[in-house]
């Protein structure tokens, strides 16, 4: 029987190693795997994640658009305003020394007629 439960002990540790390298290789096999559809995972949320990014910053992009324009709009219309604001100044003011020029002149022609 010593003969007997030496085989069986030596068949146990060979089923034993045998079993080992079965599992060590199906780990290894499943990690692969696993590996592999993390990284296809990764890519697809990547991809999922640029294109949120690029659609968030279209989105940004065109109300800047909008804000700029908008901004530009306002500050061209006041500076249309100061424009009319300071022709009418100088509009006035033009007026203002025409109508002392013509003074001026019909002065110098009374001081000619005296003499």
């Amino acid at each position: 029987m010593d003969a007997l439960g030496m085989q069986l002990k030596k068949n146990r540790e060979e089923s034993d190693g045998q079993l080992k390298e079965e599992l060590r290789k199906q780990k290894e096999e499943s990690d692969r795997v696993l590996e592999a559809e993390l990284k296809r995972q990764m890519v697809e949320s990547n991809g999922r994640l640029k294109r949120e990014l690029q659609r968030q910053k279209d989105e940004y992009d065109k109300k800047l658009d909008v804000e700029l324009k908008k901004q530009l709009a306002e500050s061209d219309e006041r500076l249309k305003r100061e424009l009319r604001k300071q022709k009418a100044e100088y509009d006035k003011r033009f007026e203002e020394l025409r109508k002392q020029k013509e003074e001026c002149e019909r002065r110098l022609e009374e001081e000619m007629r005296r003499f």
